[in-house]
């Protein structure tokens, strides 16, 4: 598999180099360069977490609350049941909601969070406030009220835990969920005792129990944090180093671009799924072959078969592969042409509000409870080899005209006297590519004059096929 920035595999261990204090050696250059990428980071991420709304659960109705624990969905209507209160929580409920859409659009995801307690303590002589126990939480417009779900696990706020790990201490958000969730259900009060104790280390740490509702974690937050581990996990990339301005690197990594192959695949060599055009083909050749590429694809075309065949021919080879994509919807769009294609068993569509633990549960039950008997691939490739005898490819033909000969040709054809009619006439395909591939025949049909059809029965493929018109022949 190719290497990639998120590989965490022990390089193997080469001579050591010559230390050299020059800015091109590669470990200051990835040094420097991590500096500046988290610096640049911590700075966006700042600005970008500046004025968000939150919604206030502190004084839901227990009733609600209930509901809301026990992972069920519950509307706002039924926490916050004052009518002037719940204008004002529906309102900053939906500026949540804006927020996160935007977000999503920008880095690809926007999670939102029911912050468990606020959490206070001094660092130096800073005071630092943040919420403390995080669990994601889900808010949808529904009508004129909107709907809250909240999701599996929990983390603790990354500014509490880089505190705590400042200080030796490695605590993690799903203990402090487990300790706190009991035989009726999670309870608060025992969430804030346990807070209170795995944090008692923090200088003047305070909790607070209290609930709110708003976007607490940065997207690009986790990237922030894994530039702050040591830089030698960062020298193992290439390109890492190459964007560092390793020159090297940027050598070993520049390649030719393949040469494109306008011809249609071979059935039995073609790589992916479903049928494409030679070039979406070169581009899945390209990712199949390990290359690093980018493909430009056009606005508003049809860019889910292109990843769908990446992705299948991936699982067809033994790999795995990781799709992130920069909107939900894109996702949605890859992974339904796959379902559509019959392959939906080889992904797992996971993201920050799907329960994904019983779904792959729920699929691994089902694949081990499975003992249907395997089809013979012999027989399978025989039922293969009889459709492509019954259906060869037939070479795509390029369209030769333009917009602009096309309208004119439209305009010709409104000016006829007689107006022109359609006919449905039934053809075998060569004689159809030998009509495209002669525009006065084809024209004169469209005026009105029927070509003569090979047979006056529906074509059939196979070998009873009529052959091609001579080079030269009249088609009338």
């Amino acid at each position: 598999m190719v290497p990639s920035i998120f590989s965490r595999r022990s390089a193997p261990e080469p001579e050591a180099p010559e230390a050299s204090s020059t800015s091109t050696h590669p470990t200051t250059l990835v040094g420097s360069a991590r500096e500046k990428w988290r610096s640049r980071l911590d700075q966006d991420i700042a600005a970008d977490s500046t004025s968000l709304p939150t919604l206030s659960l502190s004084g839901a109705h227990p009733g609600g609350l209930a509901q809301l624990y026990t992972e069920h969905p519950v509307r706002l209507s039924l926490l916050i049941r004052e009518p002037i209160a719940l204008g004002r929580a529906l309102e900053r409920a939906r500026s949540i909601i804006a927020c996160s859409e935007q977000r999503a659009s920008a880095h690809g995801t926007g999670p939102i969070h029911l912050g468990i307690g606020t959490a206070s303590w001094h660092n130096g002589t800073d005071a630092v406030t943040v919420p403390a126990l995080l669990r994601p939480v889900r808010l949808v417009r529904r009508d004129d009220d909107v709907l809250i779900a909240l999701g599996r696990g929990g983390l603790l706020a990354p500014e509490l835990s880089e505190a705590l790990r400042s200080h030796g201490l490695d605590v993690d958000g799903d203990t402090i969920l487990a300790q706190a969730s009991g035989a009726h259900g999670f309870s608060s009060s025992q969430a804030m005792a346990a807070l209170r104790e795995a944090c008692a280390a923090l200088p003047r740490f305070e909790v607070r129990d209290d609930l709110v509702i708003g976007l607490f974690c940065h997207p690009a937050g986790a990237l922030a944090a894994s530039l702050a581990e040591d830089v030698t996990a960062l020298e193992d990339s290439q390109v890492i180093r190459a964007l560092a301005g390793d020159q090297d690197a940027r050598n070993d990594l520049r390649s030719e671009v393949p040469v494109p192959n306008p011809a249609d695949r071979d059935p039995w060599a073609e790589k992916g799924v479903g049928d494409l055009i030679p070039l979406q083909q070169d581009a899945v050749e390209a990712a199949s072959d390990g290359r690093s590429v980018f493909i430009d694809i056009p606005a508003h075309s049809d860019d889910a078969s292109v990843v769908a065949a990446i992705l299948a021919d991936a699982a067809a080879t033994g790999r795995s592969v990781l799709h992130v994509s920069t909107s939900p919807s894109r996702s949605i769009a890859a992974y339904t042409r796959l379902a559509d294609l019959g392959l939906a068993d080889i992904v797992a569509n996971i993201d920050s509000y799907s329960d994904a633990r019983k779904t792959l549960a729920a699929r691994v039950s089902a694949a081990m409870e499975d003992t249907s008997p395997v089809v013979d691939q012999a027989s399978v490739d025989e039922i293969a080899r009889a459709c492509v005898r019954c259906a060869p490819h037939w070479p795509r033909m390029r369209p030769r005209s333009t917009s602009p000969t096309a309208a004119s040709a439209c305009a010709r054809l409104t000016r006829c006297v007689p107006s022109p009619t359609s006919r449905a006439v039934r053809t075998r395909p060569r004689p159809a590519c030998a009509w495209a591939k002669r525009p006065s025949t084809t024209s004169r049909s469209i005026r009105g004059e029927r070509p003569r059809p090979c047979c006056a029965r529906p074509w059939r493929l196979g070998p009873s096929a009529c052959p091609p018109p001579p080079r030269g022949a009249t088609l009338s």
